[in-house]
């Protein structure tokens, strides 16, 4: 089944009956950018440092095009991926993708993680992601992954790193102080390692709930269940 739209995925049943073994059967792991003044996460944009009072910012205080990096990570039931930062600059095509991205995380993290290769990667549905070169990479390398054909075109929040992983790293770097791309890094880093398994447990046991919730609200954006 070829996906048109996420309504049209929704509606034929694809994400209504997701178990959830499934869901913490998957290594989730995607990319958003961050920098000293906002981090992109998702769809939000967040103020970084901490937002202060309109009266308090001054020209001193702005940054109108701040300077960012790119980070690609993900969760899974064993741990966490390991961040990863793109070069600044480099175009995010199938090879640096596979070269920077795919091969040091299959080599590191993967194996780590899981040694035996029961596991589902899945991946966003950027371009780099969906390319029928990283598609037949990852199937040359025996790995069981999520298809494009298998998600959303248009992911509305149902993944843990969209709402989960993301605001949960935004959170953490807010209480930081932060100068230098390379000082943020440090900090991604080491907040990165502190993330108790046990949370990422509950936000991986929380998949199938939101993707119902998904169905319901006929492939819309949902910003949170209850």
């Amino acid at each position: 089944m070829m996906i048109g739209s996420s309504v049209d995925y929704v509606r034929s049943g694809g994400m209504r009956n997701v178990p959830v073994t499934k869901a913490v059967e998957h290594l989730y792991a995607t990319s958003a950018k961050f920098s000293e003044c906002v981090i992109l996460a998702s769809r939000p944009a967040y103020s970084y440092p901490p937002r202060r009072n309109r009266r308090d910012l001054t020209s001193s205080t702005t940054m109108p095009h701040p300077k960012g990096i790119m980070v690609w990570m993900g969760i899974s039931a064993n741990g966490v991926i390991r961040p990863r930062f793109v070069q600044p600059g480099a175009k995010i095509n199938s090879v640096y993708y596979i070269q920077k991205i795919l091969n040091p995380f299959l080599t590191d993290d993967y194996c780590r993680l899981y040694p035996n290769g029961d596991a589902v990667f899945h991946q966003g549905s950027a371009p780099s992601h969906a390319s029928r070169v990283t598609q037949k990479f990852l199937t040359d390398q025996q790995v069981q992954f999520q298809k494009p054909q298998q998600w959303l075109p248009n992911n509305p929040g149902a993944t843990p790193c969209d709402y989960f992983l993301w605001g949960h790293l935004k959170n953490k770097l807010n209480k930081r102080r932060v100068s230098k791309l390379r000082c943020l890094q440090k900090a991604i880093r080491e907040d990165v390692k502190k993330i108790p398994l046990e949370m990422i447990l509950r936000a991986l046991e929380s998949c199938p709930k939101r993707c119902r919730q998904i169905y319901y609200a006929e492939g819309r954006y949902i910003e949170k269940h209850r």
